[in-house]
């Protein structure tokens, strides 16, 4: 394989990942922003273990 079509492979790949890590991304801030609004003692130690 040359390289053109490596970095065409190259690039498929990063594509493929970018949505997985934005949502990865915004599960943490989803998290993050239930943990700070939470007022119960329970439900924040079990948000902090996730």
């Amino acid at each position: 394989m040359d390289v053109p079509h490596l970095l065409k492979v190259v690039a498929l790949i990063e594509r493929g990942l970018e949505p997985r890590e934005e949502k990865r991304g915004k599960r943490f801030f989803d998290l993050a922003d239930r943990l700070t609004f939470n007022c119960k003692p329970e439900e924040q130690s079990r948000l902090k273990e996730e």
